[in-house]
Formats: C-alpha cells, structure tokens, sequence
C-alpha cells in the first residue's frame, strides 16, 4: 500500500467507512514496522482502527479483535 492510498483509506475511515477502517487496522497489524516508520502510525493503532470498525458492526473486525483479545497473533 502506498502513501496515496493509505490517506485515502483514512479520510474514508474517519468518515465512518468500517471497511476502510479495517483495512488501516489490519495494515498496521500485519506491517506494522513499515506502519510506524513510513506512515506515523503508533503501536496499538491496530486496535484503534479495528475497534473503529468493530464497533460499528464490522464482522471481520469483531472476529480479529476477538482472536487478539484471547491471546492469539495475526497470521
């Protein structure tokens, strides 16, 4: 993902986009050193955007942050 559309992403996230907030969230969970060092992300920004999402219904979301929250690791 490149700069463009990660900030595309994100002014559809904080819009209210679940999908796009998502997507942010799983981004930086799966890169998440290309996240912070590349794109000024913070540790836990994941949590944040996923949360985002999940609280608005996101189903994807929901079930990652379940994993997260019981222990388990992306991937």
């Amino acid at each position: 993902m490149n700069e463009d559309q990660l900030a595309r992403l994100r002014r559809k996230a904080e819009a209210g986009n679940t999908d796009a907030a998502y997507r942010i969230g799983m981004y930086i969970a799966w890169f998440p050193k290309t996240a912070i060092e590349n794109y000024g992300f913070r540790e836990l920004d994941d949590i944040y955007w996923l949360r985002k999402a999940a609280d608005q219904g996101h189903e994807e979301a929901l079930q990652y942050l379940d994993v997260l929250e019981n222990g388990g690791e992306p991937g």
